[in-house]
């Protein structure tokens, strides 16, 4: 009779390990379907509630998985609580990774939304 032994288990978790080294590793990040971007925040304060808001629902409408990248720090595009997290002030930029079937389309919308500044840069002094 076949039962669950630890070794059996041992042999599962080493049947698997070069599955895992492959994700741990990175290697699976960058797919064909993958998209980086680098962007600029260019509106006055940065990424507070409401521009961090607009980018998670933004991100949302899309299937792929977004990933913001600032120094070493890597965070979860459709989180917001990652996103008021940030920290990221005016002038800081970010890179955008994103991965899956509307990659690109999600990449270039996702960048359109920050380098427009969130709809909080006016053109000219306010009269």
């Amino acid at each position: 009779m076949l039962g669950w032994t630890p070794l059996s288990r041992f042999s599962l978790r080493l049947l698997f390990l070069p599955f895992q080294l492959f994700f741990w590793l990175g290697f699976a990040r960058m797919s064909p379907g993958s998209v980086e971007k680098s962007v600029t925040l260019v509106n006055p304060q940065g990424f507070h509630a409401r521009p961090a808001h607009m980018f998670m629902t933004l991100a949302s409408k899309f299937s792929s998985q977004v990933e913001i990248l600032k120094g070493n720090e890597v965070i979860n595009g459709k989180s917001i609580l990652d996103l008021l997290t940030l920290g990221a002030g005016n002038g800081t930029t970010l890179c955008l990774r994103v991965s899956g079937d509307d990659a690109q389309a999600a990449a270039e919308a996702l960048s359109q939304l920050i380098e427009s500044g969130f709809g909080e840069v006016s053109d000219g002094p306010i009269p």
